[in-house]
């Protein structure tokens, strides 16, 4: 009996192992296929492409459910060949944006089934500009670590980090605001994150979101006013000050002292050529205006009393005889008389011009009481820009004090 059983196992173990050899010829993938045969898994879910890869991992054919595992569909694409057995190129155009969509995978020969949950677009991703500071505010972008930018006339999209202390913010506020001389349309997104597997799918691209970046208003007009030394400034204007690298406030018609005092001439030194920056400030509700430049060259010395110098002065019984030996249109010279006792400020006193050489103004000693004292200046020309004229202001004054002689033809004192 016992010999009968050893004799039936032999046989039966032959058999079997005939069988599995058998099995190998007519399948010579069969040992290693079933070592490798495991669940479906997913990767590179593109939704700008709309694809995904299924891995087969040892199955032959794969089947979809998205409709919670009630019907199953095989999974149709470009099936391409790797070292697990393969993956196909599925088109996922069809899972609706909209709202978050689950799809089940399962194999024909490992049946467990793979969850898969593509996530919907982001329907949240604002943008707002701050067109007084210039800048951006960003909402519903958690899952994102930049954004995508381009103006909507051309489709080059560029990436910035959404860290506002970072180089690339830094740059992009740069291009925005050269971007407001003209004004234009920007179009911001947040590009997808493409999934890697069944537990990180990444996210899909936000919505585009249009920005309007209004064109900045005109620069202010201005000009010097030859006369006064200012400049017709109003009190919604700035200027820039360039020692202390920030705007400042303007007030109406300031002197040019106060805005640019290295202009005027000091201490026998010609003043400083000198540019400036106006523009029209920002407002709660209104961007800054363009800049506009204005040059202001340095303030020369003054003209020379004497036979030799520009205006001659001769006394004669009650007459003051001024000789503009030197005067001319292109350089003109103006003259103004102050009583003794009275206070001269250049800005407001009463010049008159003169612009023909050696022309001779005789003023009477009731005009010019005595120690009156006539001051003499280089006049300011306008800029005339139609004209080809270039802004001169006014050179620094000349005094002469006026002694009338009691008896003689001619006195009179220089100080």
């Amino acid at each position: 009996m016992r010999d009968r059983m050893k004799q039936f196992l032999r046989v039966f173990i032959t058999v079997l192992a005939a069988a599995f050899i058998w099995q190998i010829v007519l399948d010579p993938g069969y040992s290693t296929a079933k070592a490798s045969e495991s669940a479906v898994t997913v990767s590179d879910i593109d939704y700008d492409e709309l694809t995904m890869k299924v891995h087969k991992n040892g199955n032959t054919i794969v089947y979809f459910s998205s409709d919670g595992r009630k019907t199953w569909t095989e999974v149709e694409g470009e099936t391409v060949s790797d070292a697990n057995g393969g993956y196909i190129i599925m088109d996922i155009s069809w899972v609706s944006p909209s709202s978050n969509v689950t799809v089940y995978f399962k194999g024909n020969k490992v049946a467990t089934a793979l969850e898969v949950v593509f996530p919907k677009a982001n329907s949240a991703f604002k943008v707002t500009f701050d067109k007084v500071n210039i800048d951006f505010e960003f909402d519903g972008n958690d899952d994102y670590t930049s954004f995508m930018w381009r103006k909507e006339s051309d489709y080059n999209w560029m990436t910035v980090p959404f860290d506002t202390s970072s180089a690339g913010y830094k740059n992009f506020l740069k291009k925005i605001n050269d971007l407001r001389y003209k004004g234009c349309k920007v179009v911001f997104i947040c590009d997808q994150v493409i999934g890697t597997d069944a537990e990180h799918m990444g996210h899909r691209a936000t919505k585009e979101v249009k920005i309007s970046i209004p064109k900045l208003a005109n620069a202010p007009s201005l000009k010097v006013n030859v006369k006064n030394l200012t400049i017709n400034t109003k009190a919604n204007m700035e200027y820039y000050n360039e020692s202390t690298k920030q705007w400042v406030a303007c007030t109406k018609n300031m002197e040019v002292a106060e805005i640019a005092p290295s202009v005027i001439y000091s201490s026998s030194k010609i003043g400083d050529t000198v540019k400036i920056k106006f523009r029209f400030a920002a407002t709660e509700k209104k961007a800054c205006s363009k800049t506009t430049v204005l040059t202001i060259p340095g303030q020369g010395k003054a003209p020379d009393f004497g036979d030799a110098g520009h205006v001659k002065v001769s006394l004669n019984e009650d007459k003051l005889m001024l000789t503009f030996t030197k005067a001319s249109a292109t350089t003109p010279i103006e003259y103004c008389v102050v009583k003794a006792g009275e206070s001269f400020d250049p800005s407001k006193a009463k010049w008159s011009r003169v612009k023909k050489a050696n022309k001779q103004v005789k003023l009477t000693s009731k005009k010019v009481p005595d120690k009156s004292t006539v001051y003499i200046r280089f006049a300011g020309v306008s800029a005339n820009e139609k004209k080809n004229i270039e802004l001169s202001i006014p050179s620094y004054y000349a005094p002469y004090i006026i002694n009338w002689p009691k008896t003689t033809s001619e006195s009179g004192g220089k100080t």
